[in-house]
């Protein structure tokens, strides 16, 4: 099965525009790392972005405060699959948003190797969903950030995290590194988080031009127990309602990118990248499963729909739950792996003796994604958590079901608003 739509879109603006702020026809605004840093001080970019404007708001929907949706003016970039997505975030030029949902993974992105971060207003030039505005992330190098930095904090809930950077420029080369992680055990009962980010990168730098290679890896491992009845809460404000609720993140992108000028007016900028992304998510929660009314012993929906085995087809007996409330474990797993690049010519010639500056490129992006879920019927335990009982489980209705996707996206974007075909595939 396949489905064709058009694209009309832009590309991203690369860095090397040249443009002042002041010129542009819409909003934007840069925050340092200093900023970065004020309040908690560690890098903490969804929150200093809520400290610093008024017009975003963070929540923790998915009970973890390295999940946080981000909301600006009502336009959400969000790490929970199928949130509608109105942001574009990008990494020196690159678009950070997964291929598959648009989703975007704050705990993967390297927040002490930043060196700026700018906020754009809406604007079709920053591609794909960019309905809400483009955050863009101007990475440190060896050229703007030498020396050594080490830092290491501790705070309540068993927090502890360290950093450290270091850059050298030699000659015309330099390099850079950065190595960041974190551990805590949550305000919950059950919920440590464990996070792990680098970033590297080598730079050349000659009379007309500069090159450079990066590479960033992550990996996490989050626990966001969610909501609990309040009667819960009064009991033991440290308690889970299910557990576990466990997300698994890895990640490694290889990008080069490069600037150089042609002639005294004419510059060409450059953008490359290969990505690999794995997610891995574990979820128990409470079932509305119960023995169906005709006194079969089969085990049935609220709605009196058996509920049967994903292997067998076969309804399963209630009494292997054994008397316990009945549970299920919910498992995904994806894996994009998406490249592409970027090039743009920037023309700053007077026209008529005015003041003159025009960018034409072209972006291309592919990706493709597997992504697979299941649920496997439980018990629930005395102590909340979620006991699995070996059955893959499938409703009729199909409101639980195993899932097998496959998905490959082409994209064609251009500076100047151009009819592509971009195919999107899936069985």
């Amino acid at each position: 099965m396949a489905q064709w739509s058009r694209c009309v879109s832009a590309m991203a603006l690369a860095e090397a525009g040249g443009v002042p702020a002041d010129r542009l026809p819409y909003l934007t605004r840069s925050f340092t790392p200093e900023a970065l840093r004020r309040g908690s001080g560690r890098a903490d970019l969804p929150g200093a972005l809520e400290r610093e404007l008024g017009a975003v708001s963070v929540n923790e929907a998915q009970s973890n405060p390295f999940q946080p949706d981000l909301q600006l003016r009502g336009f959400t970039a969000s790490p929970l699959l199928g949130t509608p997505q109105g942001l574009a975030v990008y990494q020196d030029g690159v678009r950070i948003n997964e291929a598959f949902g648009d989703a975007l993974h704050w705990d993967m992105i390297p927040e002490n190797a930043v060196r700026e971060v700018d906020l754009v207003g809406s604007n079709p030039a920053f591609g794909l969903n960019a309905l809400g505005g483009a955050i863009a992330l101007r990475m440190k190098d060896g050229f703007t950030a030498p020396g050594a930095r080490l830092q290491a904090l501790g705070g309540s809930f068993g927090r502890r995290s360290f950093s450290g950077e270091y850059g050298v420029q030699a000659g015309n080369a330099a390099a850079y590194l950065a190595a960041e992680g974190l551990d805590e055990d949550g305000w919950h009962n059950r919920s440590p988080s464990r996070l792990r980010r680098r970033y590297g990168d080598i730079g050349l730098r000659g009379r007309t031009g500069e090159l450079h290679l990066s590479l960033t890896a992550g990996h996490s491992r989050l626990v966001g127990n969610g909501l609990l009845p309040v009667e819960l809460l009064a009991a033991d404000r440290h308690a889970v309602f299910t557990h576990p609720d466990r997300t698994v993140n890895d990640l490694v992108m290889l990008s080069p990118r490069g600037t150089t000028e042609l002639t005294e007016a004419v510059s060409l900028q450059a953008v490359g990248y290969v990505r690999s992304f794995r997610q891995s998510t574990f979820n128990a929660d409470i079932a509305e499963f119960a023995a169906c009314d005709d006194g079969a012993g089969a085990l049935c929906t609220e709605d009196g729909a058996r509920v049967t085995g994903r292997g067998s087809g076969q309804p399963i007996p209630a009494a292997v739950l054994g008397g316990a409330p009945a549970g299920v474990l919910n498992r995904t797993s994806t894996h994009s792996t998406s490249t592409g690049g970027t090039a743009q010519v920037t023309v700053a010639a007077p026209v008529l003796g005015r003041g003159n500056r025009l960018a034409v490129g072209l972006a291309l992006d592919h990706a493709a994604s597997d992504f697979a879920a299941s649920t496997e019927l439980g018990a629930l335990t005395a102590g909340r958590s979620v006991f699995g009982l070996g059955e893959d489980i499938a409703q009729p209705d199909g409101s639980i079901a195993p899932v097998r996707l496959r998905s490959t996206t082409t994209t064609w974007e251009s500076m100047r608003p151009i009819r592509w075909r971009c195919r999107t595939a899936w069985r």
